[in-house]
C-alpha cells in the first residue's frame, strides 16, 4: 500500500509471532472455516500477492490490513513446521483461537508493508475501508466500524463520508442499521432477509421492528409468489409514513369541513397514543388488499377520514376500538365538546 503523504513505507519479512490483531478490527473474532481455508490454499498454490499492512508497536506490528492472510499464510507455516498438526487443523485453529494460538518457536515470516506509527487517525481510516473494499464484513459489522471511526475522531456524517470516499446517504443508511432489534440481525446473520431489507425497516420504530421483521421473512420465503425487495421497502415506507403524527395534521393550503378537521385530530391522537408493540400485526394489516381492494396505509389523510369504514379500520387498528369508542376516549382526553369542536 502506498502512503497518502509520501512518508517511509517499506515492504519487509516479519516474524508471524510478532503479528498483533488491529484495535480496529471491525469483524468479529469469528471467521468462516472453510473460506479461510480456501486462501490458505489459494496462497499455498499462487503465493501471497498483497502483503499484508502492519505498524509497530511495543516491539511487534499491528495490523492494519490482512488479517485473513495472516492467519493462512500462519497456519500453513505451522503446519509445514509441525509433526503433531496438518496445515488444514493449523488453519481451522487459528480461525478458532486466533493469531495468539501460534506456537512461540515458530520461526516464519510474512511480507508486510510496514508503516509509520506516526498518524494512527489515517491507519484508522485505512482499517476500515481496506474491509469495506474488500466486501468482508457483514452490513452490521460494516455500520459499527463506521461509527467506531466517526465517534474516534468526532467526525459528523458529511466528513465521514468524505475522509473514506463514501456518500453522505451511504453513511447514513449503513449506521441506521446500528438501531436495529435483535430480531433483524438475527434475520439478516441467517440469511432470511438481506441488508437492504433491513435498512428499510430501520424506518420503523423499534416497537415495530419484531413484527416487521416476521412479516418480511414470511412474505420474501413465500412459496408461491414471493414478495419483491420493492414491495418490502414500499410496505415498510408506508407504515413509518402512517404512524407519524405530523402526517394526520391538517394542509393549511386546503379547506376542511370541521367534521374532516376533527376526525384528522382524532387519528393524530389515536397514533400519538397507540401501543404499536401491540398493534404492529393489525397496522400492518392495513395494506392487505381486503374490501375494494384497498391499502389504507398508502391513503391520504383526507381521503381516508372521508370514508367511514377505512376511518373504523384504521381506528381499530390502532385502538382496538370503533371510530364512536375512540372518539369518546378522545374527546374525554382532550376536553373536546360541541362547543369546542373546530
Amino acid at each position: 500500500m502506498a502512503d497518502e503523504e509520501g512518508d517511509d513505507v517499506s515492504t519487509q519479512q516479519i516474524a508471524l509471532t510478532k503479528v498483533r490483531r488491529s484495535r480496529w478490527q471491525p469483524r468479529g473474532e469469528a471467521f468462516d472455516e472453510e473460506l479461510l481455508w480456501e486462501l490458505a490454499c489459494s496462497i499455498r498454490e499462487n503465493g501471497l500477492i498483497n502483503p499484508i499492512v502492519v505498524f509497530p508497536v511495543d516491539g511487534a506490528y499491528e495490523l492494519v490490513a490482512g488479517e485473513r492472510r495472516t492467519r493462512a499464510v500462519a497456519g500453513l507455516a505451522w503446519g509445514a513446521d509441525s509433526d503433531s498438526i496438518t496445515p488444514r487443523d493449523a488453519v481451522l485453529s487459528l480461525v478458532r483461537d486466533g493469531l495468539d494460538a501460534l506456537p512461540d518457536l515458530l520461526d516464519a515470516a510474512i511480507e508486510a508493508s510496514v508503516e509509520p506509527a506516526d498518524d494512527l487517525e489515517r491507519l484508522h481510516r485505512v482499517a476500515v475501508v481496506e474491509n469495506l473494499e474488500r466486501q468482508s464484513l457483514s452490513a452490521f459489522e460494516e455500520a459499527q466500524a463506521l461509527e467506531n471511526l466517526a465517534d474516534e475522531y468526532g467526525w459528523s456524517q458529511r466528513e465521514l463520508a468524505k475522509r473514506i470516499g463514501k456518500s453522505q446517504s451511504y453513511i447514513a443508511q449503513r449506521l441506521a442499521l446500528l438501531g436495529l432489534s435483535d430480531e433483524v440481525r438475527e434475520a439478516v446473520s441467517t440469511r432470511v432477509l438481506t441488508a437492504t431489507h433491513a435498512r428499510a425497516i430501520a424506518s420503523v420504530p423499534s416497537e415495530l421492528q419484531s413484527v416487521v421483521t416476521e412479516w418480511a421473512a414470511g412474505a420474501v420465503n413465500k412459496d408461491d409468489t414471493p414478495a419483491t425487495t420493492r414491495q418490502v421497502q414500499n410496505r415498510t415506507r408506508q407504515l413509518a409514513a402512517f404512524i407519524k403524527p405530523d402526517r394526520w395534521l391538517p394542509n393549511e393550503e386546503k379547506v376542511y369541513r370541521p367534521s374532516e378537521r376533527n376526525k384528522l385530530a382524532m387519528v393524530r391522537w389515536a397514533v400519538e397514543n397507540a401501543d404499536l408493540e401491540k398493534r404492529g400485526e393489525s397496522l400492518l394489516g392495513l395494506a392487505q388488499e381486503g374490501y375494494n381492494n384497498t391499502n389504507w396505509l398508502a391513503k391520504k389523510p383526507l381521503q381516508l377520514v372521508q370514508s367511514n369504514y377505512g376511518l373504523n379500520e384504521v381506528l381499530d387498528a390502532l385502538c382496538g376500538a370503533s371510530m364512536h369508542t375512540v372518539w369518546e376516549q378522545f374527546a374525554e382526553a382532550e376536553s373536546r365538546t360541541c362547543e369546542t369542536c373546530i
